[in-house]
């Protein structure tokens, strides 16, 4: 999947990557710019927070901590594997 634009082709493409590259693209994903693409792709918020999971999840997959807070990124990854429930 060289574009993907559902789901499923994102869960291709994600579990394509590895190493210096997953991380990489992990990291390029986080950011307004890429939540925007996905919504003109057709992508919803749930959908885009999938996006982001399977990001983080593959992260792990691969043995990396997923990137916490860094300047301009839009999401914390590791949230999304440890969401934080409050009272």
């Amino acid at each position: 999947v060289t574009d993907p634009k559902t789901i499923a082709e994102w869960r291709t493409y994600i579990n394509t990557l590895s190493g210096a590259a997953l991380l990489s693209k992990a990291r390029a994903a986080n950011q307004v710019a890429f939540v925007r693409m996905l919504e003109s792709d057709g992508l919803n918020p749930a959908d885009i927070a999938e996006v982001f999971r399977l990001f983080a999840q593959r992260l792990v997959g691969d043995g990396q901590e997923p990137p916490s807070r860094f300047d301009g990124s839009y999401i914390d990854y590791g949230v999304l594997l440890h969401p934080v429930h409050l009272p």
